[in-house]
């Protein structure tokens, strides 16, 4: 019907495969070769309707959102063709996106067919430039630490305790999931839902450059009040560190500025890599990984390899602990094929593994693992293990990299069920 008489209805199976073709290939030669076909609607079309979905998204962005809603917004560089042969036509500047937590079903949206100039759809996408004075903002000369909230009544995860267990009984049940895998396995719980991402315009401006970012946090607060919401942004590290000197004055107190749990993560990592330098853990992670790799480890790049390599070490460690406590010598066992079940002599061991295939089996929940006495004597002696092997100052450095390692298991326990963790080591 479109093919004969296209000035008088618009199918919408014809102008969708248009803008699909439009959106993969960006070529008018192709739709509009398509439309002298009857395949699709013509290119004037697909502009006509892009132009008028701008139109109609801006007009429909007043969404009201309950209190189980967490509205935040994310900023961080973007850059678009940088490796081009005459260097034009690049672009590097501050990108936006909201995030809205659990998603919300949106109903479909009428689409009218709207003359739209050019100046409307600049309206749109703009962001008004704020220039920062520094000497009117002082930075961190007004800053202020407040009193922490009290953590008394406050719901915490427990569940990294179960890690002790997993040492014990890692080398006489083997093969056992490791650490990501076992908190996989015990974990239960309902997550929050898909998120919905919005993307907001763009700046054209360096991100490190203080306007830009005072434009940015300018920009979100706007947005969050048109919201009713508290603003809420997030930064990688860099970027963080100057959004926190701006936000310190009082033009802009009422943004609350996040460091991403990636970054945090990134950082904590290289923290580790930079204290047990020349401790001899980079020569153990190149049994592993490429030296180039364990390079990029060590300084909290290569976040997925690190975290892997650090558990791997600290498996390790426990297992010669737990060899030394209950006199089991896996390596022995491993060259002469002795069955590690049968070489159970320690009744704590016999009474750990059962409790870890009770647990395994779903017998029992992790609540009454966690309080069961078989834990707190397994958690008891290896702490005296500790406070005997404190006495060396070799071994004092390797356990606050297992210290270190076991905050790092209770920061990704807390991103990943939204429950907090105790953090710092007693």
């Amino acid at each position: 019907m479109q093919a004969t008489r296209p000035r008088l209805v618009i199918e919408p199976l014809q102008l969708g495969l248009a803008i699909q073709m439009h959106h993969m290939f960006g070529s008018r030669f192709l739709v509009d070769t398509l439309s002298n076909m009857g395949f699709c609607s013509s290119y004037s079309e697909v502009q006509k309707f892009e132009t008028s979905a701008v139109i109609s998204k801006q007009e429909n962005t007043s969404n009201h959102y309950d209190e189980s809603h967490c509205l935040q917004y994310v900023a961080d560089n973007v850059d678009h063709n940088l490796c081009t042969v005459d260097g034009n036509n690049t672009f590097h500047g501050m990108g936006i996106i909201s995030c809205i937590t659990p998603g919300i079903e949106k109903a479909p949206i009428h689409i009218p067919r709207l003359d739209v100039t050019t100046e409307e759809i600049l309206a749109c996408g703009q962001i008004n430039m704020y220039y920062y004075n520094a000497d009117k903002h002082k930075g961190f000369a007004s800053l202020k630490f407040p009193e922490l909230q009290s953590l008394k009544g406050r719901v915490f995860n427990n569940s990294w305790q179960i890690d002790a267990l997993r040492h014990v009984t890692r080398q006489l049940k083997s093969p056992i999931p490791e650490w990501s895998g076992t908190m996989q396995m015990f974990q239960k719980g309902s997550s929050t839902g898909v998120s919905d991402v919005t993307f907001l315009p763009m700046i054209d401006l360096n991100p490190s450059d203080m306007s830009c970012i005072y434009s940015t946090l300018m920009f979100v607060s706007k947005q969050a009040s048109r919201q009713g919401r508290t603003p809420v942004i997030t930064f990688d590290q860099p970027l963080y560190w100057k959004s926190i000197m701006i936000t310190s004055g009082e033009e802009c107190s009422n943004i609350i500025v996040r460091l991403g749990g990636f970054h945090t993560q990134m950082s904590f990592l290289g923290s580790i890599g930079r204290i047990m330098s020349g401790s001899g853990l980079k020569e153990v992670l190149e049994l592993i990984y490429a030296p180039n790799a364990v390079t990029h480890m060590l300084y909290g790049k290569a976040v997925s390899r690190a975290v892997r390599g650090f558990m791997l070490v600290d498996t390790a460690l426990h297992t010669l602990m737990t060899n030394e406590i209950f006199g089991h010598n896996v390596l022995e066992e491993h060259e002469n094929e002795i069955n590690h079940s049968q070489s159970i002599e320690h009744p704590l061991l016999t009474e750990a593994c059962e409790l870890y295939e009770h647990l395994h089996e779903e017998k029992i929940s992790l609540q009454d693992a966690l309080e069961s006495q078989t834990l707190q004597a397994v958690q008891e002696l290896l702490q005296k293990k500790r406070n005997e092997l404190k006495q060396s100052r070799t071994s004092k450095l390797w356990l606050s990299f297992l210290d270190m390692v076991a905050i790092l298991k209770r920061f990704l326990i807390a991103e990943r069920t939204g429950i907090g963790c105790y953090i710092y080591q007693h």
